[in-house]
């Protein structure tokens, strides 16, 4: 009797629990600034002073409501990102202030567009933030 009323148990829940799950809502500052888009690595080069550096490009499809953008930097994906240059209004990024190099270095970055929108209620410019670039992902070498 116990396996009959398990049985009939399973077989409900397999009928009436298997339903279509909802697409997530985008937030709306996403539509507001669009996604950084191409975000690759240029070089990992050294600066004149013997500095490792990695500089890096993007682009971003539509430009009208772009403020500027903000660059961050881990070594630890997917978390633990810090900020390493805010108020950046060009396509290319060098990041020569990098972390002490044993061996080698794996290095994630992520940039984020910041843009201003007037708000159609109070006429006020309103700051928002747009979607994150995907990860780039570099290593860095030490020089030998």
């Amino acid at each position: 009797m116990k396996k009959i009323i398990l049985l009939i148990t399973v077989i409900f829940l397999l009928i009436t629990g298997c339903s279509k799950t909802e697409d997530l809502i985008s937030p709306y500052h996403f539509s507001v600034v669009p996604k950084v888009t191409n975000f690759k690595l240029v070089a990992v080069d050294t600066t004149f002073t013997g500095k490792r550096r990695v500089v890096m490009s993007w682009e971003i499809p539509d430009t009208s409501n772009l403020k500027y953008f903000e660059v961050y930097r881990s070594q630890k994906n997917p978390d633990n990102y810090k900020i390493i240059v805010s108020n950046y209004k060009n396509y290319v990024f060098a990041d020569s202030v990098l972390p002490t190099i044993t061996d080698s270095l794996r290095l994630y970055y992520l940039v984020y567009p910041i843009g201003t929108k007037t708000d159609i209620r109070t006429g006020t410019k309103v700051s928002f933030i747009g979607p994150p670039s995907d990860t780039l992902i570099v290593t860095v070498k030490k020089l030998k």
